[in-house]
């Protein structure tokens, strides 16, 4: 069931995607008072709807309103049992249709609360920044090396405390950036872009540092509705000075390898 519902969100996501794309390109939103996101998910709905009533009109001679009941009850999984498909073959259709169709109606529900919770997080976000924002909640945030609050530093508290991203991947970020800048400038330059062979090995490394397994991101819902012991694993205790010393070792190496490039740069400028 959790791989069902899994499966079907992903496949409601891209339709919808597909959807709103064709929406704004055509401009279709713009002839009501819809926009391009409810627009994708009312022809989506709709069309699960009108599929459930072509049935139980045309298959089991409802009439449309008993058609329509039979299609909400169904979709929504509610399941009263007073209409159901009278042949073998019908309950045949009707299983991979209640699949489908409840799978896709639970996602738009899903997208729809989530629509809100945006909506939610953007206005109490503004209403926080010129209402709430204290010389006391200042003091909290992070700081830069000068104990100033930079625009960084702004955007971090601000994405972690509006709850867009969570601490540790916030953490896990700002330490994949400190380890692919090799010079240690604070800069990302084509001279930080490290071979396949390395980008592999520190890829490991960040993946043993912050508890990612390699298969976190194929991993499907299984077992009893899809829940797992843990979502997010405790990663291996390990020495920050150890981590620092890696840092150090890639940066230096970062370093012998820009002068190296400086080198025969100008070496080839003198022979030319």
């Amino acid at each position: 069931m959790a791989f069902s519902v899994f499966s079907l969100s992903i496949l409601t996501e891209l339709m919808l995607k597909r959807l709103e794309e064709f929406s704004v390109e055509h401009k279709l939103h713009e002839y009501t008072p819809l926009g391009p996101t409810v627009l994708a998910m009312s022809v989506l709905l709709f069309i699960m709807i009108v599929l459930g009533v072509i049935y139980g009109v045309f298959w089991e001679e409802w009439n449309f309103v008993q058609s329509l009941y039979f299609t909400m009850v169904t979709i929504s999984t509610v399941g009263y049992g007073d209409y159901a498909p009278s042949k073998s073959i019908h309950r045949l259709v009707i299983s991979f249709y209640t699949l489908f169709a409840g799978g896709t109606f639970a996602a738009i529900v899903s997208f729809t609360i989530a629509g809100y919770i945006q909506m939610r997080k953007r206005a109490v976000s503004v209403h926080f920044l010129f209402t709430q924002l204290t010389p006391e909640r200042l003091r909290e945030m992070p700081t830069d090396e000068n104990r100033r609050i930079g625009r960084k530093e702004f955007l971090e508290y601000m994405l972690i405390n509006m709850g867009y991203v969570d601490a540790l991947t916030m953490n896990m970020i700002n330490d994949c950036f400190e380890t692919m800048d090799s010079d240690g400038s604070g800069f990302l330059t084509v001279d930080d872009v490290v071979s396949a062979e390395e980008a592999q090995e520190f890829l490991k490394y960040m993946r043993k540092r912050h508890g990612i397994e390699e298969d976190d991101s194929t991993v499907l819902p299984v077992g009893i509705f899809g829940l797992r012991l843990t979502f997010q694993r405790q990663p291996p205790a390990m020495s920050e000075e150890r981590h620092r010393r890696k840092l150090a070792k890639k940066r230096e190496k970062g370093r012998m390898k820009a002068k190296q490039q400086q080198k025969q740069i100008a070496q080839a400028k003198t022979e030319e």
